[in-house]
């Protein structure tokens, strides 16, 4: 009696991540193979092998990062391929080395202009992978520029031997010191910024100027400089309410001030 195999092949995307699910039926065997998922994380330093949630962080010239790569559906696959795609190849020193985990330990990088493409591949007998849970598969390592400011990777896709997993993951990591610095003022006493910057006040009367800023990330000192007409405002009259956190000293001269200190935001 010939005997019959029948395989079924369905591509199943959902959300951000895009899961290409095969499924084998055997009528002899009775076999499945598992749905194909990849995932990464980003640390400073040093990984730790474990998959965590973390795609943003923040860090400085000079840092080491580490990019970590999980997958599961591999059993049987010779190799497995990370595509991934810097927006400022100029951040990083240097080609980024890629390491191996257990299953897949031979690591090999191809950096093509700003496009990576990391191999975890292994010598002789394929592999095999129980259980559905991501595993992981290797690293990707790499050293912040000293222009280093901000720097976005994604991570495209993973080739599955044949099968190519489309991803999408978009990891961030910028420096807080470089980001650029804005100021504003606002005459509305509600609480931030309303952009009001015409009012009107009375004879004696009193009116509230707001002042914000932003990306102040390792700044300990601020100084505001004011020009009034002495003709229409009191300088002698005119105080400053820090918020909570911050102190601001003017002296009686007129000079600027100064911050203490500053308290962890």
């Amino acid at each position: 009696m010939n005997s019959k195999r029948t395989t079924y092949l369905k591509d199943v995307f959902r959300g951000a991540l895009s899961t290409l699910a095969v499924a084998a039926i055997s009528c002899f065997t009775g076999t499945t193979a598992f749905a194909q998922q990849a995932a990464v994380d980003v640390q400073l330093g040093v990984g730790d092998r474990t998959l965590s949630e973390t795609t943003t962080i923040e860090a400085e010239a000079g840092q080491k990062i580490v990019i970590e790569v999980f997958a599961t559906g591999w059993d049987g696959v010779q190799g497995l391929d990370a595509a991934f795609v810097f927006d400022d190849i100029s951040m990083i020193d240097g080609l980024p080395a890629i390491a191996g985990g257990p299953a897949y330990p031979i690591g090999l990088p191809a950096l093509s202009e700003n496009r990576l493409n990391a191999s975890f591949a292994v010598f002789g007998t394929p592999p095999s992978e129980s259980g559905t849970d991501l595993k992981f598969i290797g690293s990707v390592t790499f050293t912040l520029s000293s222009t280093f400011t901000s720097l976005s990777i994604k991570f495209t896709q993973m080739s599955f031997g044949g099968s190519i997993l489309t991803v999408g993951t978009e990891i961030v990591i910028a420096n807080p010191g470089s980001l650029p610095k804005s100021f504003f003022a606002d005459l509305d006493r509600h609480g931030g910024n309303q952009n009001v910057l015409q009012g009107r006040a009375n004879p004696g009367g009193r009116f509230q100027v707001q002042t914000f800023a932003s990306g102040l990330a390792d700044v300990d000192e601020i100084e505001i400089r004011v020009e009034v007409d002495t003709n229409q405002i009191n300088p002698s009259a005119t105080g400053f309410i820090p918020n909570p956190g911050f102190k601001v000293i003017v002296d009686t001269g007129g000079q600027a001030g100064s911050f203490p200190n500053p308290a962890p935001s």
